[in-house]
């Protein structure tokens, strides 16, 4: 559900903002829930209040299929200058997501098959790692098949 600036009171905003610390150029909001992001009820739905401070900043609504990006990487972070509507594609390849997917792949030792990701044993195809003992056997089982279908 959207937000709409006119669902937030003057009052309402003071007491969410009340709870901010600016620690630098960020303002980090102190009651913050295990996913790193703050939220506060409106018209009994929950929202980020990262999100309700840009709507009010704004002046209008985030359209749908937005998302808020916080280009200062902190979640709890509440300062509008802070806060860009992109697209979740936009936000994604911006983020840190890639990065640590990559590098969580290439901390890997072994493929799924338990065999070694050595030099020799490893291959790129569109930038994906793969082992080379996997594809001869998947390459193997094919050859053979085809020859028992004939």
């Amino acid at each position: 559900m959207t937000i709409n600036p006119n669902d937030i009171t003057i009052s309402r905003l003071e007491s969410l903002l009340s709870k901010v610390v600016i620690d630098g150029g960020c303002w980090l909001h102190t009651q913050v829930h295990h996913t790193g992001y703050a939220y506060a009820r409106i018209k009994q739905t929950r929202h980020g209040i990262h999100r309700i401070v840009k709507v009010v900043s704004t002046g209008n609504k985030i359209p749908d299929g937005y998302v808020i990006d916080h280009l200062c990487r902190n979640r709890n972070c509440v300062n509008p200058k802070h806060l860009d509507i992109v697209t979740q594609s936009v936000n994604c390849k911006r983020g840190d997501v890639g990065a640590y997917l990559a590098s969580k792949m290439l901390s890997k030792e072994r493929c799924p098959q338990n065999h070694a990701y050595t030099k020799e044993n490893t291959y790129l195809y569109k930038g994906q790692r793969g082992c080379k003992t996997c594809r001869n056997l998947r390459s193997s089982y094919k050859y053979y098949t085809r020859i028992e279908a004939s």
